[in-house]
């Protein structure tokens, strides 16, 4: 039995590998200069993070419209809109976009929304939830206050943006306004500093003599978390990083020379796949500059670009993704 039982292993990995290979050689054939993209979902109201769970719908942070009007909808496989969650704080930011929500996990029927202008880790039961339903209220929600904690280290700024599990369950939440990876353990909900991003020097007369890191998205990848940073104003264009973390809190470079980044995907090949949000020119955020970039240790490869104000990406399947448009209020789905 043993035999057999490692023989069929072997086929499989076999199979596997040989698929991955397949997968990489479509990957470098992709002409990111020609997306497919159309209209998955429209009508929501500033749309910063998306969440898929098995059942491939997408549960969507709505940021609102600087009106108390944040929500979180879901948005079934046919692309129809349904509000889950209302009543979020909705604020205008210091340079007039709409602010409140940011992302969301969804773990077997608990949701996990980060509020960066409370500084609040919301929680939805929500395993029962079927479109159509009452809207739940915000302020009926269960929450855990982490903003607090993080001026109460020292930080000047806190803005929670987004979050992952990570060993024993504990929650990992990229704060991008401390330049901070902020942990809270799964069993005493204490929270903690995890880790710290040091800023860069602006070589340019513009902006500050030194820019913030900005960590916008964190995954958990075996025994290690890669994040990407945005990087503060002007937003150059090569200063983002994807950064490895160990389990430990220490930092290393995984890729650099990236722009503006702000989320991370791990691809079907184990290989990340990282979002970069636009380019920022004289006049400021530049539309259809947006990119999906496959990245590894040793090189990048853009699979599209072309992409408006995308926050956000969630991969379904072998070469789909379905990504956030801020200024249009929508969610797109796109072919790479």
């Amino acid at each position: 039995m043993r035999k057999i039982t490692s023989h069929l292993l072997a086929l499989s990995l076999i199979f596997v590998l040989s698929s991955c290979e397949h997968i990489k050689d479509y990957l470098d054939e992709v002409d990111p200069s020609k997306p497919e993209v159309s209209d998955f979902a429209t009508g929501l109201a500033t749309p910063v993070g998306l969440e898929l769970d098995k059942y491939h719908r997408l549960w969507v942070a709505e940021a609102g419209t600087g009106m108390n009007d944040g929500r979180v909808s879901l948005v079934t496989l046919s692309g129809q809109v349904y509000p889950v969650i209302e009543g979020f704080v909705s604020v205008v930011d210091p340079e007039g976009n709409p602010a409140g929500l940011n992302h969301l996990l969804y773990d077997n029927g608990t949701l996990w929304i980060l509020h960066g202008a409370e500084g609040r880790l919301y929680r939805a039961q929500l395993a029962n939830f079927v479109p159509g339903d009452t809207p739940l209220q915000a302020s009926e929600l269960e929450y855990q206050e982490i903003g607090n904690f993080v001026l109460g280290e020292g930080f000047a700024e806190s803005n929670l943006y987004k979050l992952t599990k990570g060993p024993e369950g504990d929650f990992y939440m990229a704060d991008a306004g401390a330049n901070a990876i902020i942990r809270s353990d799964a069993q005493t909900a204490e929270l903690s500093v995890f880790a710290q991003f040091p800023s860069i020097e602006n070589p340019t007369p513009v902006g500050p003599p030194y820019i913030d890191a900005v960590p916008t998205s964190i995954v958990f990848d075996e025994d290690r978390f890669l994040v990407t940073t945005l990087t503060g104003f002007p937003f150059l264009e090569g200063a983002a990083k994807v950064y490895e973390v160990d389990t430990d809190g220490q930092l290393s470079v995984y890729q650099d020379g990236l722009t503006t980044l702000v989320d991370i995907e791990l691809g079907i090949d184990g290989l990340p796949l990282v979002l970069q949000f636009s380019e920022f020119g004289a006049t400021g955020w530049i539309p259809a500059t947006g990119k999906i970039i496959k990245v590894s240790d040793e090189d990048t490869n853009v699979l599209r670009s072309g992409l408006s104000f995308a926050s956000d990406m969630e991969l379904s399947g072998l070469r789909t993704a379905y990504v956030t448009n801020l200024a249009e209020g929508k969610v797109l789905r796109v072919k790479y």
